[in-house]
């Protein structure tokens, strides 16, 4: 299976500790590429097969610390 880029996003609310434990997960499967911090947005910049975001985006709760898991992609501006 080829592996894509995806970037994932914490809520406000998202522990530093869960967080880590996510990074601890993904590095199991993937590798970070990037880590974002800005202002209240932070996440990670992520490359991992399809299999391992389908079965994370598959278990988003309304309690989970993730905000948004998307492909990375280029975005353009006219």
């Amino acid at each position: 299976m080829s592996e894509k880029s995806y970037i994932v996003t914490f809520k406000n609310s998202a522990t530093q500790e869960q967080i880590d434990e996510f990074k601890a997960t993904i590095q199991k499967e993937g590798k970070i590429v990037h880590t974002y911090n800005i202002g209240s947005m932070r996440g990670f910049a992520v490359t991992s097969n399809e299999d391992t975001f389908n079965s994370f985006n598959n278990n988003l709760t309304g309690d989970s610390p993730i905000e948004n898991i998307e492909l990375d992609g280029t975005v353009t501006t006219q």
